[in-house]
């Protein structure tokens, strides 16, 4: 951490970036909304790599509120032929809520269990061979509010939706 001197003779906090730029402390404080203090500890632990010094913060900021969520969409083009593939993918992402699309899968055939296994709840709204979706929510089942388009009591046209 480098104090310079500006042009009208203040003093002003600067971490350096990678690059050879500087960057203002209180920039940084203002564009995150943490403190100069928990800027000028997070260049302190991480370095002054500014991207290194935004993720600390933004990291610091979504574990103390607590409301850090990843969610993710996947296509799976057959939920049952591809569950290998996707037990993988949520085994090494760990997202928070996953919506899948395309499951093509009756819903008696949907494979739960395994999804389950992943340490994953789900629900599920699935067709043989064509169309269907499914929500997976980490560690809880997901509460199922309503089923198929709102507003079309006959969801016969294949789609499909869930909330």
């Amino acid at each position: 951490m480098a104090t310079t001197q500006t042009t009208r003779g203040r003093s002003q906090d600067r971490a350096k970036v990678a690059g050879g730029q500087d960057h203002e402390v209180k920039y940084e404080a203002g564009k995150t909304g943490a403190s100069k203090a928990d800027v000028k500890s997070a260049v302190k632990s991480v370095g002054n790599s500014r991207k290194k010094v935004e993720d600390k913060l933004s990291k610091k900021k979504a574990t103390a509120a607590g409301q850090m969520v990843r969610i993710a969409t996947f296509n799976v083009n057959g939920v049952n032929g591809r569950l290998p593939v996707l037990i993988r993918w949520l085994t090494a992402t760990n997202y928070d809520i996953v919506c899948l699309q395309e499951l093509k899968t009756s819903d008696e055939k949907f494979p739960a269990d395994a999804i389950r296994e992943a340490g994953y709840g789900a629900i599920w709204h699935g067709q043989k061979s064509y169309n269907g979706v499914a929500i997976l929510s980490r560690g809880v089942d997901p509460v199922e509010r309503r089923r198929g388009l709102l507003g079309d009591a006959d969801d016969t046209i294949g789609y499909r939706a869930l909330a």
